[in-house]
């Protein structure tokens, strides 16, 4: 199953791969046509996550990534962050069964 979001009025189609250094889920975006958009996500190796949670980006460059994706019905923002070099990053859990790439 593809699912596709939008993301600065572009439609982008959501990959799910798993950071290699501790298999944490990454989110991708991409064109249809696979053109890479976004990651969405950070790895913080220091932070204890959950199996079904993730860090999203929703600065810089990806502001707004956090609102596409919960609309979309791909995580739940819990409200919390956790610190990420200068920035913050939003705690969200999943509420998909990622296919991984």
């Amino acid at each position: 199953m593809t699912t596709t979001i939008t993301f600065f009025g572009l439609s982008c189609v959501l990959i799910f791969r798993r950071y290699a250094d501790n298999d944490r889920i990454a989110i991708l975006l991409r064109t249809p046509e696979g053109e890479p958009v976004a990651t969405a996500t950070v790895n913080q190796p220091d932070f204890n996550l959950k199996p079904n949670q993730v860090l999203i980006k929703d600065y810089a460059e990806n502001e707004g990534i956090l609102a596409a994706l919960v609309n979309a019905g791909i995580i739940e923002d819990t409200g919390k962050t956790v610190p990420v070099g200068h920035a913050q990053a939003r705690l969200c859990r999943l509420l998909v069964q990622p296919t991984l790439h």
